[in-house]
């Protein structure tokens, strides 16, 4: 009775092994890490949709985005890609520079945020969270109630100026990653055009594009605009045997109206604190 089952029908035969599955490699698998992207859980979807109703806003916001932070900055800011990423959390998102993650936040894409003292958002029907842009203590509501927040004096934001908002101040803070060697000798090149006789002169007193480069990521770094070529370069041309420390100082005076001007924020003083050192 060998080989029969218990109603004396042959047994199948036992299936070969199947040799593993070959993983292929994606061609995207090796291309250049995108200089900024912005990973979304499956709850988000719909924000970068335009396809529904009500939603999408998000990709047409971002060319305001860089817009902005690039006037503000004197940056030429790269192109943001979003991809789904199913291993968040459904109302997570993630930003990377680089394919490096450098901040996070949550949304909830039905309700608003509002931001103000915490006395005030206990009045308000929510869930507590966070701001992911600053942490400041604010609560997620009903789009209903907008109008009792705004009455209490709050600050209410949909779910796209949130993120919008968080992005922003995130390409603020990463600027000086986001300014590659290649992306300043482009605006270098554009700057030419218009100061021919300047990068000549630079050039002649043995002022390369890396020094340039590294100074311009290290005003980035401190959020300072690198816009005005024409006054930073200048400065490098008076002083072409300074080394970077002391070429960014040197540039830093040279820039101290516009420093100042960010500062004061349209006021027509500066409050400064002095440490004395008994």
């Amino acid at each position: 009775l060998e080989g029969l089952t218990e109603d004396a029908s042959p047994a199948p035969p036992p299936e070969p092994e199947k040799p593993p599955a070959k993983v292929e490699k994606k061609i995207s698998d090796f291309v250049p890490l995108d200089p900024i992207e912005v990973r979304i859980g499956r709850d988000l979807l719909s924000l970068v949709d335009p396809k529904v109703s009500g939603h999408g806003q998000l990709l047409s916001r971002i060319p305001l985005v860089r817009q902005h932070v690039g006037v503000a900055l004197g940056l030429v800011v790269p192109g943001i890609r979003f991809r789904d990423d199913l291993v968040l959390k459904p109302d997570v998102y993630q930003i990377l520079v680089r394919g490096r993650k450098v901040a996070s936040g949550r949304v909830c894409v039905k309700k608003y945020l509002t931001i103000g003292p915490v006395e005030k958002l206990e009045a308000l029907e929510g869930e507590f969270d966070a701001d992911p842009t600053f942490l400041q203590v604010a609560k997620w509501i009903d789009p209903g109630l907008q109008v009792e927040s705004d009455k209490l004096g709050c600050m209410c934001f949909d779910p796209v100026s949130v993120i919008c908002t968080h992005l922003t101040e995130t390409l603020w803070r990463q600027a000086s990653q986001l300014l590659t060697f290649e992306g300043a000798s482009y605006q270098l090149s554009l700057h030419k055009n218009y100061e021919p006789r300047l990068h000549a002169a630079l050039e002649k007193r043995g002022v390369d594009e890396v020094k340039i480069w590294q100074l311009l990521q290290e005003l980035l770094r401190e959020r300072v605009s690198i816009r005005d070529l024409t006054t930073i370069l200048q400065t490098l041309l008076v002083h072409p045997e300074a080394g970077l420390n002391e070429s960014l100082e040197k540039v830093r005076r040279a820039l101290a109206p516009q420093i100042t001007q960010s500062l004061t924020e349209g006021a027509l003083h500066l409050e400064v604190v002095l440490l004395l050192d008994h």
